[in-house]
């Protein structure tokens, strides 16, 4: 038997053992058992809070990066916020304060994820969310190239980046020579092309919703 939870799908079946069990499709990990129906899809749903909930956490950090450096709109930070609002029972309260505030600064989106979720991501996470905000064309590469430059920087003094790969810091110092030229030298932006795809390759991309957010969003 097949139950439509809002945007997913619960999928419960006779146990062989007795009793049914019950899983998620869309979500992998989400399944739940019991001696009835109702309570096979009860524990479920449970899973499936507790599965979203830990993906909200997970996925908060890069999107505090993505505030704070530039690559999200209020309007994307929003929607994300209110995503996960709508999935979750009990929402964590940061989610609700994002849904909520409306500020055309993303850096005051970021002060509330952070004020929450104090961790950060590294430098070659970093660099990995840079290079897929422009492969999503959420910024072009005039811009992705000096975030990439600050990120290169040892600023602020009292927390060096560090962990920036060679390859990448090569073209920065490179751009830092030419970022003058208009238009970049084609050479050179063949090389940035290599070099962020080499990244991504090498290092992952960040989590899909922080640029690929639901087209509708639903109570689960």
């Amino acid at each position: 038997m097949q139950v439509m939870k809002g945007r997913f799908t619960a999928v419960i079946e006779a146990a062989e053992e007795g009793g049914f069990w019950a899983y998620c499709p869309e979500i992998a990990g989400a399944n739940g058992q019991g001696d009835t129906q109702e309570e096979a899809e009860a524990t479920l749903n449970q899973a499936i809070q507790l599965l979203l909930e830990s993906q909200a956490l997970e996925e908060a950090p890069w999107m505090f990066e993505a505030a704070r450096l530039g690559v999200a709109t209020p309007e994307s930070i929003i929607a994300w916020s209110d995503a996960k609002v709508m999935d979750l029972d009990r929402p964590p309260f940061f989610l609700i304060e994002l849904s909520t505030l409306r500020s055309s600064d993303s850096r005051n989106y970021a002060s509330v994820i952070q004020a929450h979720v104090p961790e950060t991501l590294d430098a070659e996470q970093r660099i990995s969310l840079v290079v897929t905000a422009f492969d999503q064309q959420v910024i072009d590469l005039d811009e992705a190239l000096p975030i990439l430059f600050r990120l290169w920087l040892p600023l602020p003094p009292e927390k060096p980046t560090s962990g920036i790969p060679e390859h990448v810091a090569d073209l920065l110092a490179e751009w830092d020579i030419i970022s003058d030229v208009e238009p970049l030298p084609e050479d050179f932006v063949s090389r940035c092309m290599t070099v962020f795809a080499h990244h991504r390759e090498q290092h992952g991309s960040p989590p899909s919703a922080i640029f690929h957010l639901p087209s509708t969003i639903s109570s689960c």
